[in-house]
């Protein structure tokens, strides 16, 4: 059985409700509804890469290790930057292959929730993911890509476009001003 990521829109208004809940049971019950109520949706990332990018902890894993034998190699003004984005929004493990993304605002433990992301946090990680130079990091990622060959990462282009879809689905969030919560089923 492998572990994936699920990420969902939240009317942060609904918080204290959940607070005083203590669980999220209940939103289990609505996630597995075939039309769930407008106050939560699965984020849309952008199409521009295969959903496996934003779930798939083998895939996560994968990525962390080549980034690691990597990234020594390449530009930190490019990789420091995409690092610290891409865990604070849960698709970089830490050293220890731990999750660690921004979490906010939830005030009880779950074993399901990684991640609980408030809508001002939603807009300032778009802001940072704007501040990457697109440009320059096709072709950084392409050098690394060519010393350290990856059976996951193709391209310079594939980690352009994971960012360009994280941006997508981040846009969307911040347009209805909702948060991010992120589990693990």
């Amino acid at each position: 059985m492998s572990v994936n990521h699920s990420y969902y829109c939240l009317d942060w208004s609904r918080i204290p409700e959940i607070n005083e809940e203590g669980s999220f049971d209940f939103l289990f019950d609505l996630m597995e509804e075939e039309e769930m109520p407008g106050w939560i949706s699965e984020v849309a990332f952008g199409k521009q890469i295969d959903g496996y990018f934003f779930s798939s902890w083998v895939g996560l894993m994968e990525f962390k290790d080549w980034f690691d034998l990597a990234r020594p190699s390449m530009d930190p003004a490019i990789t420091e930057s995409f690092a610290a984005l891409f865990q604070d929004v849960g698709l970089l493990m830490n050293d220890d292959f731990a999750f660690v993304p921004i979490m906010k605002d939830i005030l009880f433990e779950d074993d399901w929730l990684l991640a609980a992301i408030p809508p001002d946090e939603v807009g300032n990680i778009i802001s940072r993911a704007n501040e990457i130079d697109l440009c320059a990091l096709v072709p950084v990622f392409q050098a690394a890509l060519d010393r350290h060959p990856s059976d996951l990462i193709e391209s310079g282009e594939l980690v352009r476009d994971w960012l360009v879809a994280l941006k997508e689905g981040l846009t969307a969030v911040e347009e209805r001003r909702f948060g991010i919560i992120l589990g693990t089923a």
